[in-house]
């Protein structure tokens, strides 16, 4: 499993550097944050489309090649579209060839486009339509996918002992006394964790949103 770089998410993450950075598919760090980012969107996404976990992990892999084929001629340029949507029809596309591969008895309950060829001169423009049930619920799994990569960094930065309080009072949804009364702690201890860990968070999350547009 690829893990997160150690070196602090905002000296690494600016849109203009990372993307550059992925030009260049021996660049580990670069590769493994787009990675932790992104593969559990793109894992999501083949599993709602109906694919086994096999054949999710296959999607998985196979997005992360196709966006490492396109990137060296990747121009960031918003006038033709955003990265997310880009990756968006990229996914869709692999999902579609996952779906082609199927023993020929599951095949004919899909409906599957062919004209997902990527043009790697252009890959944003180019890139096929998105599959409409992925293109629905897009932004919001993009969203969780953002919030998720921000909390895992924020758990590898912070305190460990603020980062269970916030753990079990904001993600676990626990009570004030019973967190006081497990860790033997005040409850302004309490809230003072949390407030430091949102703060953490939010701008792990603000240089996030800023990086992948």
């Amino acid at each position: 499993m690829l893990r997160l770089p150690s070196k602090p998410l905002d000296t690494l993450l600016t849109r203009r550097t990372l993307l550059t950075r992925l030009k260049r598919w021996d660049d580990q760090e670069g590769w493994t944050i787009f990675f932790n980012t992104y593969w559990s969107l793109i894992y999501s996404s083949a599993i709602k489309m109906g694919l086994a976990e096999d054949e999710a992990e296959d999607v998985v892999q196979d997005t992360v090649i196709s966006v490492s084929k396109a990137m060296p001629g990747f121009k960031y340029d918003s006038s033709r579209g955003t990265f997310r949507a880009w990756l968006l029809k990229i996914t869709s596309c692999r999902i579609r060839d996952r779906i082609r591969r199927r023993p020929a008895e599951l095949l004919v309950q899909s409906i599957v486009s062919t004209d997902d060829e990527l043009e790697e001169n252009d890959p944003i423009s180019n890139a096929m339509n998105p599959l409409p049930e992925l293109e629905h619920e897009w932004d919001r799994d993009w969203e969780r996918a953002l919030l998720s990569a921000a909390l895992e960094r924020v758990k590898q930065r912070a305190d460990p002992r603020n980062y269970q309080i916030f753990e079990l009072y904001v993600l676990e949804e626990w009570s004030v006394q019973r967190i006081t009364s497990f860790l033997n702690i005040s409850a302004a201890r309490v809230y003072l964790a949390r407030h430091r860990m949102e703060s953490m968070l939010k701008k792990e999350l603000k240089t996030l949103k800023k990086t992948w547009k």
